[in-house]
């Protein structure tokens, strides 16, 4: 039949089956940038090893140079299309028009011409030596053709290997290829020298196979063609939070325009520094270990036009097999969300006051303003009796008319004492209240005790909840003093099941509930209590007896503000 099939045909049958699995691979993935010309790259090397497979078992000389010449006829477009390949996978795609491999498929062209019309010219060889294994191109233009094409072929390894350094990305897979390249590169070289008379056959095979496998790796390993690592890279450089990439030295690796603009540094400049060497990100990133946890940080950097507001939030980088590799970075800009919320607080704090202040005014006049109308009923029964010429009775009505100037002057007193003393922003509930029973007790005298359970250590209701349930005990305190004639006054603060709980005990002599209901028109204090608990979502009970004191209860959600 012509042919002898020896032991370095068969790695080359497995290797063409090889190439045919690459080729399936990337043509149902063509729409992907650069699978296109790394199909026909593969196409090409198929060719060209189906070829010097057939030559290497062919026994007959004319059938082995034709061979030959088919597997020479392919050098040329491998190498056309590696570069194309390269130059779309590095995104440099802009040279790879029609016009470009028009240019580059020219001298192709002509050696297809001269490969089989050399019998009449011997343009591309000279005439008689076509044997495989002493094949060369010695005539000018046959080396003008393998010059351009090593050319080109050097080229290929050259972009992978830019392509390594300014991608990180891209780094691994373009790092196999390169190598996979060089690699071919150098196998060839040793074999066309023939060194220690070793025939070229081997090394040839041997040629192809790290590229193929470099490239499968890329392929299968890392998915070099897939569309996942360039969606990545667009939503890396598009995306509007800053990212910034640590390797395992805390180094920066890579940033995106985001960061760039933040931190008003060039990333050529920051690649390669450590963290710690960054102000910003060094409060964040703490030590050199495989333990990372994420974990965020807020900063304020100045700019122009104005401070900015960013919450830092580190993670570690994991590979699938939890191999730690890195930490991300993500800058988040949170200027204009602290901006809406101090507007929202303020105008909270203003909605708040004028509530207050309405509250105040109906209190003063359902409270005050009824003892005022009392005096005024007084003072003219007090002139009544003087007409009438009845001092016991005028004396009298004295008497009623400066209590009750001296109970109004209490009540203005204490609401301007209440007022004064509103929650601080920077203290719980808590330590409000041991603030204000500290004034309290130095006023008036009156002895007051604050018991908070344990789990109520580190509990805090919301700002507006926190100062209604202020002004409650503010109430029960006045009430105690001035109706219940208590010499003492306990607070107990606990919570459970979600709601916090203010108890204000007094050991004073109480009322009958039945006879003195809390819409009572005498007892504005204690409605005026229920409705500050009812505004947060509180409730509010009394419990009193004549004799044994009274115990007034008030629960309310934790966390919770009022809904106004």
């Amino acid at each position: 039949m012509g042919y002898a099939c020896g032991w370095e045909f068969w790695p080359i049958v497995i290797s063409i089956g090889f190439l045919s699995a690459l080729v399936s691979y990337t043509w149902r993935r063509r729409s992907t940038p650069g699978a296109i010309s790394f199909t026909y790259y593969c196409v090409f090397v198929l060719f060209s090893q189906l070829g010097y497979g057939l030559a290497l078992a062919a026994t007959n000389p004319s059938i082995k140079l034709l061979w030959t010449k088919f597997d020479f006829l392919w050098q040329l477009p491998m190498a056309v299309a590696g570069l194309c390949f390269a130059l779309e996978y590095a995104n440099l795609g802009r040279f790879v028009n029609r016009r470009t491999v028009a240019l580059l498929s020219i001298p192709f062209m002509v050696q297809f011409a001269l490969t089989f019309t050399n019998y009449f010219h011997s343009w591309a060889w000279e005439l008689g030596i076509g044997v495989i294994e002493n094949f060369r191109a010695r005539t000018p233009v046959g080396q003008f053709l393998y010059l351009y094409g090593v050319s080109i072929t050097f080229l290929v390894p050259v972009i992978f290997v830019w392509l390594f350094f300014r991608s990180p990305l891209h780094r691994w897979p373009a790092g196999l290829c390169a190598f996979g390249q060089l690699l071919t590169l150098a196998i060839l070289a040793v074999g066309n020298r023939r060194m220690s008379g070793t025939p070229i056959g081997p090394f040839l095979f041997l040629g192809y196979v790290p590229v193929t496998a470099m490239y499968a790796l890329a392929l299968f390993r890392f998915r070099l063609l897939e569309l996942m690592p360039i969606a990545r890279k667009t939503i890396f450089e598009q995306m509007r939070d800053g990212m910034l990439i640590l390797d395992r030295r805390e180094r920066i690796v890579e940033l995106n325009p985001v960061v760039e603009k933040i931190l008003e540094m060039d990333a050529g400049s920051v690649r390669g520094k450590l963290a710690q060497q960054l102000p910003p990100i060094d409060s964040i990133v703490v030590g050199r270990t495989e333990a990372v946890t994420p974990r965020e940080s807020e900063i304020h950097l100045e700019a122009e036009g104005g401070g900015r507001d960013y919450v830092l939030h580190l993670s570690p980088l994991k590979s699938d097999t939890g191999y730690y590799l890195g930490q991300v970075v993500l800058f988040h800009d949170i200027t204009t969300q602290k901006q809406a919320q101090e507007q929202l607080l303020e105008q909270q704090r203003a909605l708040a006051t004028l509530q207050e202040r309405v509250r105040i005014a109906r209190e003063l006049h359902d409270g005050l303003a009824q003892v005022l109308g009392y005096m005024k009923i007084q003072a003219q029964a007090a002139r009544n009796w003087l007409d009438r010429g009845n001092p016991e009775e005028v004396d009298q009505a004295l008497k009623r008319l400066v209590s009750a100037a001296q109970e109004s002057q209490s009540d203005v007193r204490d609401y301007i004492s209440n007022a004064q003393a509103g929650m601080s922003p920077s203290l719980v509930l808590e330590d409000s209240l041991r603030e204000y029973l500290a004034h309290y007790t130095e006023t008036y005298q009156l002895r007051t005790e604050l018991e908070a359970s344990p789990e109520w250590s580190g509990q805090q209701l919301g700002p507006s909840a926190s100062a209604q349930v202020l002004r409650i005990v503010q109430e029960a305190l006045t009430n105690a003093r001035k109706h219940a004639q208590a010499t003492g006054v306990r607070i107990i603060l606990f919570h459970e099941n979600g709601r916090a709980h203010i108890t204000v005990a007094d050991d004073g002599r109480g009322f009958n509930l039945a006879q003195s209901p809390l819409d009572a028109v005498h007892h504005f204090g204690l409605r005026f209590m229920r409705e500050r608990a009812e505004e947060i979502g509180g409730r509010l009970e009394v419990r009193s007896e004549p004799g044994k004191g009274t115990r007034i209860m008030v629960d309310v959600p934790l966390e919770q503000e009022a809904q106004a």
